[in-house]
């Protein structure tokens, strides 16, 4: 869509009016004894609850306990996805006003983001790992951006499928064009660039930008 065609008064109200006030999800948690999904890179499913999830010398390792009581030890090179069913994000989407938004995974199965948090392996090279399991903090307006939150508490942006980018909020303002290079009508839109909007920023993306 070409906003500039189309601005008008009444269009920058509307865009507005669905843009700002945007927000990724907070960082919600779990118990090892929510009921959880893996999709793994061999292409099999299994059920059952996370016992811990711990990170050794960059290498993630995923103890879990399948249905029939076997425990398995998984990394992230064998993760593809990972779904945990939670009570607590019903809430979130309530304020947020989201009700039957469906969000497609990185291995094409759709799920209902109110009822999972949901986890993908997103490209990291280190020396020691190729990929990293990261929260997904836009189900409900994951678009061309992608949106993840690790533990050292940064954003990690993956456009159109590619490379993972790590988000520097202290020279968000100054790389904006940079983090968003193909959309010209973000630059007439949005004047004063402020990190407090990257929510309101990633969605007018997501929506507007094609």
């Amino acid at each position: 869509m070409n906003v500039k065609k189309l601005i008008t008064p009444f269009f920058v109200l509307l865009i507005a009016g669905s843009c700002f006030g945007q927000k990724f999800l907070s960082d919600v948690g779990f118990s090892d004894t929510d009921p959880c999904i893996i999709n793994l890179k061999s292409g099999d499913q299994v059920r059952g609850v996370i016992k811990s999830w711990v990170e050794v010398l960059q290498i993630e390792k995923v103890k879990f306990k399948q249905d029939n009581g076997e425990v398995v030890l998984y990394t992230q090179d064998q993760i593809t996805s990972i779904l945990v069913r939670s009570g607590k994000l019903a809430k979130q989407y309530s304020e947020l006003g989201i009700t039957d938004e469906l969000v497609t995974l990185l291995d094409s199965v759709e799920v209902n983001p109110q009822e999972y948090l949901i986890y993908e392996s997103v490209p990291y090279k280190s020396k020691r790992a190729s990929s990293r399991i990261m929260k997904l903090m836009n189900p409900h307006f994951a678009g061309r951006i992608r949106v993840y939150y690790d533990d050292d508490m940064y954003y990690w942006f993956i456009k159109d499928r590619g490379k993972c980018s790590m988000i520097d909020p202290e020279t968000y303002t100054e790389n904006f064009r940079t983090i968003y290079p193909d959309c010209q009508d973000m630059y007439l839109f949005f004047k004063d660039i402020k990190w407090t909007d990257i929510a309101t920023h990633v969605y007018f993306y997501n929506k507007y930008c094609k």
